[in-house]
C-alpha cells in the first residue's frame, strides 16, 4: 500500500510538471505570435524614422554645398541625360555606349558622397522617402532611382524613373501609390531644387512587361 501512495504522488507531480510545461509552452506560443502580428507596425515605424533622419542628414549636407558645386553637378547630370537621350534615339542601343555612360553614375548629383541622390515628397499619400543610385540592396533602404533612365534634374527630353516596394514588411514605401488620382502633386528634391511633378498619367505595368 505505501509503494502505491508513492506512486501516486508521484504520478501527481509528473501530471503537475506536464500542466506547468504545457503552459509555459502555451504562453511562449502567445508571446511568438503577438510578436508577429507586432512585427511589421513596428518594423514600418523604425524605418519612417530612418527615413526621416537620413532625409535631415541629407538636408544638413546640401546646405553647405556652395553654388558652384551645385551648378557644376547640375551641368554633368544635364550632360548625362543629352547623352542618355541620343543613346536611345538609336535603333539599335550599344551596351557599350550604356557602360561608358555609366562610368560615374553613381557619383553624379552626389557631391559629398552620400550614396543618396536626393528625396521624393508625395503630401497625398504620406510618402517621404531618400532615393537612391540603382544597386546592391537599395531598394532595401528607400526609393531608388532606375539607371539608364534620366537623372531628376527636370528639362526637355528627359523621362526620370523611381521605384520603390510595395508590400515589403520592413516598410512602408510605395504601397498607396494607387491612391493616387490625375492632377495630383508630388515633389523631388535634388541638392537646393525642389521640383513639383503633377499626375497626368496612371499605366499599371505587369510583373512580365520587363
Amino acid at each position: 500500500m505505501r509503494g502505491m501512495g508513492l506512486d501516486s504522488k508521484v504520478w501527481k507531480k509528473s501530471s503537475e510538471m506536464k500542466r506547468r510545461v504545457s503552459g509555459i509552452f502555451l504562453i511562449g506560443l502567445l508571446l511568438v505570435g503577438a510578436g508577429l502580428m507586432c512585427y511589421p507596425g513596428i518594423s514600418q515605424y523604425l524605418s519612417g524614422r530612418n527615413h526621416s533622419e537620413v532625409i535631415r542628414e541629407y538636408q544638413k549636407i546640401t546646405e553647405r554645398v556652395s553654388e558652384l558645386e551645385e551648378k557644376q553637378a547640375i551641368e554633368e547630370a544635364e550632360e548625362y541625360n543629352r547623352r542618355l537621350y541620343s543613346i536611345l534615339k538609336k535603333e539599335n542601343h550599344m551596351s557599350e555606349e550604356f557602360q561608358k555612360l555609366n562610368q560615374n553614375y553613381g557619383k553624379l548629383l552626389d557631391i559629398k558622397g552620400t550614396g543618396v541622390m536626393g528625396y521624393i515628397e508625395i503630401p497625398r499619400i504620406k510618402v517621404y522617402l531618400p532615393i537612391y543610385y540603382e544597386g546592391g540592396n537599395a531598394l532595401e533602404k528607400g526609393a531608388v532611382h532606375l539607371m539608364n533612365t534620366s537623372l531628376p534634374v527636370g528639362g526637355e527630353n528627359t523621362h526620370a524613373v523611381l521605384s520603390a516596394h510595395t508590400g515589403y514588411p520592413r516598410a512602408k514605401m510605395f504601397d498607396n501609390l494607387i491612391q493616387l488620382k490625375e492632377g495630383e502633386l508630388f515633389f523631388l528634391y535634388v541638392l537646393k531644387n525642389k521640383m513639383a511633378y503633377q499626375v497626368d498619367r496612371i499605366q499599371i505595368v505587369s510583373p512580365e512587361d520587363t
